[in-house]
């Protein structure tokens, strides 16, 4: 008897040890758990697992089985492994257990009669992932079994003693908790993997969606950007074939020599001029703004009045200017300019007027002065013009020559300065000095004396033509 109980606290010894081997196989083997379909059917232990990942021909799946009788069984069932693809792939098992015996499945090579199965890659591609810097494929979503049956082959061993039960039964119930803490974890380290991918393929997809987010922000960023870009170059000339239009109006003095007659009383004929505020306007053509030559065609009239005390008179002036605007590229800021064209200026003027009476040099008498002119100017010269703002600012001083058409009359020479502020504001002034008289004089005059011409104009303009031609 007692050496009895020696065999059976020495089998209880070994059963422990190979718990703790089996443990330690366990966590160091790449079969993992997926479900917990670990039971005990029959006093027969059933862990269902498959390999992590894939084998050089497929990823493998098995049953592992132990018998906790303490007679032999014959265990069969089926083996099902329900792959990431939708499809199963099965594998039938009959393995004889004898007494606290296990086993974890069979050859590969041979799934007739085996615990252990393997998904192909023509069963299923599966799924690439990566550990490091290594990439694995996983094939296998669960395992199953079913048809499972334990079937005891009724060889009954020697009884034991009530103590040798009762060892046996809680060295038994010490090997199944361990299996099952073990399990219960590779489960959840398992789980905890799978969380891990999940987290990682959402972060990617967010990661990807805040690249798509800030591609398609930069992309309506340079969009606006382009979009405005071509409305300035149209906006400012700077477009390959550009037309525009720039109409303008404005107001002005001029100072403009005349013959003055007196008629009635002294009957003479002197110089002077007419000084008066004038109300203009005009329209400016502009091509080939894109080259580095451009035309400018300025059409441009005005009309004044004498606001003098008793005196009364009317001024109307009509022209067109041609001009050239040249330098080393369309946007440079320093440019040359050749301008020409014709100006025709007509009016009358009438002052009333006291003058010494020839016969009694003591008295005077009332006389009217008055005069009348009609005549063309032929203008040309040229200068330079300094650019900035995209060439919608500029100043522009040049010299001028005017040509008229009256025979008394000889070519003079002008000064001009023009500036203009953003294509809005546009100021213009010109003098010339002993410029020419227009008109006739009735009588002999004795002495002439010099008169000076000056021109200010003050415009406003604006642009309501682009053309991209």
């Amino acid at each position: 008897m007692i050496g009895s109980l020696k065999n059976i606290r020495l089998g209880l010894i070994l059963l422990l040890v190979a718990s703790s081997f089996l443990g330690h196989s366990q966590e160091n083997s790449p079969w993992k758990k997926l479900t917990e379909h670990d039971n005990t059917v029959s006093s027969v232990f059933v862990g269902l697992g498959r390999h992590e990942y894939s084998l050089t021909g497929g990823q493998g799946f098995a049953v592992y089985l132990k018998n906790y009788n303490i007679e032999p069984v014959l265990v069969t069932g089926t083996v099902v492994a329900t792959t990431i693809c939708g499809n199963e792939i099965t594998t039938n098992f009959s393995t004889t257990l004898a007494p606290d015996q296990e086993s974890s499945g069979g050859d590969f090579s041979n799934t007739a009669n085996s615990q252990t199965g393997v998904v192909l890659p023509t069963d299923c591609i599966g799924r690439k992932t990566y550990k490091g810097k290594k990439a694995f494929v996983n094939r296998i979503k669960d395992v199953t079994i079913r048809n499972f049956n334990v079937k005891p082959l009724g060889l009954v061993a020697k009884p034991l003693s009530p103590l040798a039960t009762q060892k046996l039964e809680e060295a038994k119930q010490i090997v199944f908790i361990k299996q099952k803490t073990q399990d219960s974890l590779l489960y959840v380290i398992d789980t905890l993997k799978k969380k891990k991918l999940a987290l990682q393929e959402g972060y990617d997809k967010l990661s990807l969606e805040n690249n798509n987010l800030l591609l398609a922000a930069q992309k309506d960023s340079l969009t606006k950007k382009m979009a405005k870009l071509k409305k300035d170059t149209l906006k400012y000339g700077y477009a390959s074939n550009t037309l525009y239009t720039s109409p303008y109006f404005g107001i002005g003095w001029d100072n403009l020599p005349i013959f003055i007659n007196e008629d009635v009383v002294n009957k003479t004929s002197a110089t002077g001029a007419s000084s008066h505020p004038v109300l203009a306007a005009g329209v400016v053509l502009s091509v080939l703004n894109h080259s580095a030559i451009s035309i400018k065609l300025n059409a441009f009239g005005s009309h004044g009045a004498n606001i003098a005390t008793k005196t009364l008179g009317s001024h109307l002036e009509i022209g067109g200017l041609l001009t050239i605007l040249g330098g080393a590229h369309y946007y440079s800021h320093l440019k040359a300019f050749a301008e020409g064209g014709i100006i025709y200026r007509e009016g009358n003027w009438k002052k009333d007027v006291e003058v010494k009476n020839t016969a009694s040099p003591a008295t005077t008498l009332p006389a009217t002065q008055s005069a009348d002119y009609e005549y063309n100017v032929l203008r040309f010269g040229g200068g330079l013009q300094y650019q900035w703002n995209k060439g919608e600012s500029h100043i522009k001083p040049g010299i001028f020559w005017d040509k008229p058409s009256i025979t008394n009359g000889s070519t003079v020479m002008l000064e001009q300065l023009e500036f203009q502020l953003c294509d809005k504001l546009k100021i213009i002034g010109t003098y010339g000095s002993d410029y020419f008289v227009g008109g006739k004089n009735s009588f002999v005059i004795a002495n002439k004396e010099k008169q000076d011409y000056f021109s200010i104009r003050m415009l406003i303009s604006c642009r309501t033509f682009v053309a991209h031609l």
